[in-house]
């Protein structure tokens, strides 16, 4: 007699990873909008047709085809809910997506439950969850590199014109959100590869599969090239390259947890028996490294996130051989021991939500300035734009705002979203790329943050202020 089939069929068993993902990115979509988050809906999002957005190239801040997403998410109807709020929603939904992507396209080749273990991992480590929530187009480069990841092993495997304008698709959707992407399909290149057999694949595979995402990039630039390159030019990043790699290697090992230790296992255990296959998966975990220490400046670390679904899948083929090590079946202690490895991943990701284990990993960082994946400044407490928003939202009726003038530590971006959010209309100084701002009227509020002097402003302008008010995050005065 057949044995009942019970609990959820395969195909939908992704629910459990996104479950996770859902009960532990709820504090994350409830933060306010940071300074990039603001000037990516302000001066991109808002634009008036996805054809200015892609002619808008002029700073990494437009993650175009995201942006493009987002023009149209905002033009939505209004449910009544928190604006930030919905804001956050696209990207959490593209996160999600990527988990299901994974999960349909590599179940059958890395195992149901190594694989449900790993994306788990990955669904519940503040790296993840930070940009699960954050308006910006990084988790939209993690879903287009998911699926380019299953489009190159698909083609690796049976190679054809089918296959390979999908693969060219996912290339072109991930460079065309972000540039940097093209270091993730790189490392979609070399999980493919190993795909096609024991043996090096041949030319005609490799030679695609390589050339894919750079041709990918061209014609999506092509078209605006003086911007792109004028953009490269910018030099944005890091000038500590080492910095950089630490800060992959805490962020790579708080998203895998358990199942990457036991994918080195798993390189120890198999490199001898194919030395090329674990060298290219190996190779994967190493990619960051040339860019951190060959570019001047050095990317910043979360140019590296759209990886971090192809460090799940190496975490969860080291669960799966080391299952095969020990010679572990379904039931009995295969059963524990995948429990075992269940219950790791969730108290993991619990431990790392506390508050002292993310100060901690986000020291290693870079700390509040620098820190892309633990407990940036906009992740702690006392980022709060909007308490000075609604606080001259108070003192002010709207068409009598005089001119404000907002420092650049005083995170100028977010700080104008939630007054104009207020109906708060008014000239806004700050300065930026196109010059500093040279003299204050009388009459012009002057916002701070709290780690400032106001002296130092006061001189600069040689301006005298009286205090108004301050908050957590601000410190507000009126030049006399």
């Amino acid at each position: 007699m057949k044995r009942k089939k019970t609990g959820l069929p395969g195909y939908l068993c992704f629910l459990v990873p996104a479950f996770f993902l859902l009960i532990f990115v709820r504090p994350y979509l409830l933060r306010e909008l940071w300074f990039d988050e603001a000037l990516t809906l302000m001066n991109f999002a808002l634009l008036p047709s996805p054809l200015a957005i892609y002619r808008s190239y002029v700073i990494p801040n437009n993650h175009i085809l995201y942006t493009i997403l987002l023009h149209g998410w905002v033009r939505l109807p209004d449910p009544g809910l928190r604006q930030d709020f919905l804001l956050r929603l696209p990207s959490l939904l593209l996160a999600a997506a990527s988990l299901g992507v994974l999960y349909g396209a590599f179940r059958r080749a890395l195992g149901r439950f190594p694989l449900l273990i790993a994306l788990t991992a990955l669904a519940v480590s503040p790296p993840f969850l930070v940009y699960a929530s954050a308006v910006r187009g990084y988790m939209a480069g993690c879903f287009f590199v998911s699926l380019a990841a299953a489009a190159a092993c698909s083609f690796a495997r049976r190679p054809g014109g089918r296959n390979f304008c999908g693969y060219f698709l996912c290339c072109l959707l991930a460079a065309g959100t972000v540039p940097s992407d093209l270091l993730a399909l790189f490392g979609c290149v070399l999980l493919a590869l190993p795909c096609a057999g024991n043996r090096f694949p041949p030319w005609r595979r490799a030679l695609p599969l390589a050339g894919a995402p750079f041709a990918a990039l061209a014609l999506f630039y092509l078209p605006i090239l003086p911007s792109f390159l004028a953009v490269c030019r910018l030099g944005e990043g890091w000038s500590d390259g080492a910095g950089v790699v630490r800060a992959f290697a805490a962020a790579g090992a708080a998203a895998v947890g358990v199942p990457g230790v036991l994918f080195l296992f798993s390189c120890v255990l198999r490199g001898g028996k194919y030395p090329w296959r674990t060298g290219m998966y190996a190779a994967i975990c190493l990619l960051p490294l040339p860019a951190a220490f060959l570019l001047s400046p050095a990317p910043f670390p979360r140019v590296f996130l759209p990886l971090f679904p192809l460090l799940a899948l190496l975490a969860a083929r080291g669960i799966r051989d080391c299952g095969a090590f020990l010679r572990l079946k379904r039931g009995g202690r295969g059963r524990v021991f995948y429990a075992v490895l269940a219950v790791c991943a969730v108290s993991g990701g619990l431990l790392m939500q506390t508050a002292p284990c993310r100060a901690a990993l986000s020291k290693v960082c870079g700390d509040a300035p620098g820190d892309d994946f633990f407990s940036g400044y906009y992740m702690r407490p006392e980022h709060r734009p909007s308490l000075t928003a609604e606080r001259l939202s108070k003192m002010y009726a709207p068409e009598n705002l005089p001119p404000v003038f907002i420092s650049f530590a005083a995170d100028p971006w977010p700080t104008m979203y939630y007054l104009l959010e207020r109906g708060l209309r008014t000239q806004f100084l700050f300065d930026g790329p196109r010059g500093q701002v040279q003299r204050l009227l009388p009459g012009t509020l002057v916002v701070i943050s709290r780690g400032e002097e106001p002296e130092n402003t006061a001189r600069r302008f040689s301006v005298r202020l009286v205090p108004l008010f301050d908050n957590v995050k601000h410190r507000v005065f009126a030049v006399e």
